[in-house]
């Protein structure tokens, strides 16, 4: 499991895993951990809300486009298919909401926040959603791009 911003929850390695292939304590991939919050969202009939972290590896958003609204012949879409949702979650959904970072003016999640730096803030995202619409799945129809709440 991970948190809001991507930090990893650490697992007792007692407890049995949820995916085929999981065991113990280790980073869960980003498509992984957010499959379980998908299924959710679907279960209870809520459009998922999903975080993105600072400074995300460009593999990673583009992976987790894939996952989202690729084909099941894809590489992230079969490792969708393969917990059991063959479809694109973009079928699934109205919309899909990614946010870039959560709390960016929280700087109890420093460095990954800018707290009185909202130009700071504005560039990684920036950067960030041309990396999610530079993917081939992406079409802006089936996501919703958000700027994190400023406090």
């Amino acid at each position: 499991q991970t948190t809001a911003t991507g930090a990893v929850v650490p697992q007792p390695t007692a407890t049995p895993p949820t995916r085929p292939g999981a065991t113990g304590l280790r980073r869960v991939p980003a498509v992984a951990a957010k499959a379980d919050a998908l299924e959710l969202c679907r279960k209870v009939g809520a459009d998922p809300w999903l975080v993105l972290t600072a400074f995300q590896p460009e593999e990673e958003i583009a992976n987790l486009v894939e996952f989202l609204a690729g084909p099941a012949d894809s590489p992230y879409g079969a490792r969708r298919a393969a917990l059991g949702q063959t479809e694109p979650w973009t079928a699934v959904f109205d919309t899909i909401h990614l946010e870039c970072v959560g709390e960016p003016w929280n700087g109890g999640f420093a460095p990954l926040t800018w707290p009185g730096r909202p130009r700071v803030y504005a560039k990684v995202a920036d950067y960030t959603f041309s990396r999610v619409a530079a993917s081939p799945h992406y079409r802006p129809q089936d996501f919703r791009l958000v700027l994190g709440g400023w406090g």
